[in-house]
């Protein structure tokens, strides 16, 4: 995979430090070209700390999360999507971090592995 373009931290994460893991689902297409893809998991970490049981704003920094995770995804491409020398479409597991940095108290960018798949 050629990540051409890398998630960008969510805005709405950046005042809680808010950090999460994403497993994205990729189908790809042909010419390597994500045509569906699909957050098969994401774990939130860090954030305000609020009483116990407390989901404040959870759900508005995980559909953030998942939408920047997605926009960078569109514009990936994978390479050597072939099958005994012939194209074929493929399926993909893609984790996405987004890392916040507390020694630095910024976001570390977010990343996605460079394999092929």
């Amino acid at each position: 995979m050629q990540p051409a373009a890398l998630p960008k931290y969510p805005e709405i994460a950046l005042t809680g430090h808010w950090s999460a893991k994403v497993l994205l689902g990729v189908s790809v297409d042909l010419a390597g070209r994500p045509k569906s893809m699909r957050v098969e998991k994401l774990e939130l970490s860090g954030g305000p700390k609020y009483a116990p049981g407390t989901t404040r704003d959870e759900e508005l920094i995980r559909h953030a999360f998942e939408a920047a995770t997605i926009e960078a995804a569109k514009l990936w491409r994978f390479k050597d999507c072939t099958e005994y020398g012939w194209p074929a479409a493929r399926s993909a597991m893609v984790p996405v971090d987004f890392h916040w940095d507390a020694a630095t108290d910024k976001p570390a960018a977010a990343n996605a592995p460079a394999t092929k798949h």
